[in-house]
């Protein structure tokens, strides 16, 4: 049976999972602070559970940084197959032969493709010499060529130089799998979420709690709710809530912390500073019954997903 706490490392691990799968990050940037924050959470548990707690979060991310990982390998094996593929036998014969030749054999072939005699050879100066160098009835495809370019050109200026054909740069196929995985890897982009459309609200304006959560149903993640809420905080707040219970007591320097629920559903923490509220209701100490509160908007509890107020009226 999965306990309140393991519910809340559950969603913790699903907001990770969720930001890595869209781009905003990986698992290493995020799981220190998922860590400490079931520490700091769950500072009042025994060791041994929060180490439980700790062991399920990090189980998910192991299996999540595994799938990844398996992801990027098997692209890397795709692409050395790609590569092997698209630079055909006559294409692979013709780079080691041109690799083989003394230098000054090279050099003079070297100045025999560039027949603009700029000293480099562009793509256009290498197609054609490989075209009419073939012996007849050898077909290169154009994209072969093309990517025996690519592997000549050590410095990726676009240009060969002598340079580059002197050059050892390995093994072909090793050099033409680099090519094609960083081509492959050009994933698109993960679309960006788009910026919420929100309305400016009046500082002065006094919210309620449908307004509140109207405007947290918008967000999909942690960061946005955020956000939202940075935009919202000091806004003046007003509404009925029923207690639930009492979070922390307060202590010296330290308010109150009571766990609450409104009409529409949405859970809320209270932060009530005993030199700001004269009169604490008996709904509080007895951690049951309904208050009017008043107060304004503080900030977001991650762990408990809600919002915090900090109160400065109850009746």
């Amino acid at each position: 049976m999965i306990t309140g706490w393991e519910a809340q490392v559950d969603a913790m691990a699903d907001t990770i999972e969720e930001m890595v799968r869209s781009g905003k990050g990986d698992v290493s940037e995020y799981r220190d602070t998922a860590n400490q924050t079931i520490m700091n959470v769950g500072s009042s548990l025994p060791e041994n559970v929060r180490n439980v707690l700790q062991d399920r979060l990090n189980s998910r991310l192991d299996a999540l940084e595994a799938e990844i990982h398996s992801r990027i390998d098997d692209m890397a094996s795709t692409a050395s197959e790609v590569a092997e593929n698209a630079l055909d036998g006559a294409m692979m014969q013709f780079l080691q032969t041109m690799k083989g030749l003394p230098t000054d054999e090279l050099t003079n072939l070297f100045s025999f493709i560039d027949r603009d005699g700029d000293g480099t050879i562009n793509q256009e100066e290498f197609q054609q010499f490989v075209s009419t160098t073939m012996p007849p009835g050898t077909v290169i495809p154009p994209a072969s060529i093309a990517l025996g370019f690519q592997i000549l050109d050590a410095d990726r200026n676009g240009a060969l130089s002598l340079a580059d054909l002197l050059g050892d740069e390995g093994d072909a196929i090793t050099t033409a799998a680099k090519i094609v995985a960083k081509e492959i890897s050009k994933e698109p982009e993960p679309t960006p979420i788009p910026e919420l459309d929100e309305e400016p609200v009046d500082s002065g304006a006094i919210l309620d709690s449908e307004t509140i959560t109207s405007k947290l149903s918008e967000a999909r993640f942690t960061s946005e709710k955020n956000k939202i809420i940075e935009s919202i905080k000091g806004n003046l707040i007003e509404f009925d809530v029923e207690v639930t219970r009492i979070r922390t007591g307060a202590g010296q320097h330290k308010p109150m912390e009571v766990e609450v629920t409104a009409k529409d559903g949405s859970d809320y923490i209270l932060s009530i500073d005993s030199s700001n509220v004269q009169n604490i209701p008996n709904a509080i100490e007895k951690q049951k019954g309904n208050v009017h509160i008043s107060g304004s908007v503080l900030g977001f509890n991650m762990a408990r997903n809600c919002v915090i107020l900090d109160i400065t009226d109850m009746e």
